[in-house]
């Protein structure tokens, strides 16, 4: 058996009654599985499986991994029910999917998105916050996350992160959308 703890970034439909997933795992780094029969209503792996749940996941010795148990140790509900949080998560779990190729390992780096999708869970708990400083807050936190995250792979420095991380306080949401886009086309280009 192989075992790997992680967290969902991508759920899509296989063959009739399969489900296929990415995860960014600790251990074996970006995967992709399948769920056998994971679809069927009576499936016992069905419906707890879901973007941004935290899993430990049990796999076959295959060539293709394919999924033969999981326990979810978290399910970040309040991300997954907040349709801005889940918007601005997801777009980011997507980057990430795009970014990396699979089984590329670095344990410092699924830290990094961990926490990230921690960060986002927890900012949707505020209830205090209106809609629009939820959006800021987790752009102001997606912003991190990226640089985080070009710091670990040696695109981005320590001093262009600090320089930058000045001019946030300043910024309003659209001039923070622009720079996370902006941030992950340099992330792409430098690859």
């Amino acid at each position: 058996m192989i075992f790997a703890q992680g967290i969902i970034i991508e759920k899509k439909e296989s063959g009739d009654a399969d489900w296929k997933y990415i995860a960014l795992t600790e251990e074996l780094g970006k995967i992709e599985f399948l769920s056998r029969g994971g679809r069927k209503v009576l499936a016992r792996l069905s419906g707890h499986i879901e973007p941004f749940s935290y899993t430990q996941l049990e796999f076959t010795p295959t060539t293709t991994l394919k999924l033969i148990g999981a326990t979810v140790s978290h399910h970040f509900r309040t991300l997954n029910n907040n349709p801005v949080l889940f918007a601005i998560a997801y777009r980011n779990a997507q980057f990430v999917n795009q970014f990396l190729p699979f089984h590329y390992h670095d344990a410092d780096l699924f830290q990094i998105f961990h926490t990230y999708i921690y960060d986002m869970h927890t900012l949707g708990e505020n209830v205090v916050l209106s809609e629009t400083e939820i959006r800021r807050e987790a752009e102001k936190r997606t912003y991190h996350f990226l640089y985080g995250l070009g710091k670990q792979l040696g695109i981005i420095s320590e001093l262009q992160f600090s320089e930058n991380t000045l001019q946030l306080r300043e910024e309003n949401n659209q001039q923070l959308l622009v720079r996370n886009n902006n941030l992950r086309h340099h992330l792409l280009s430098n690859l």
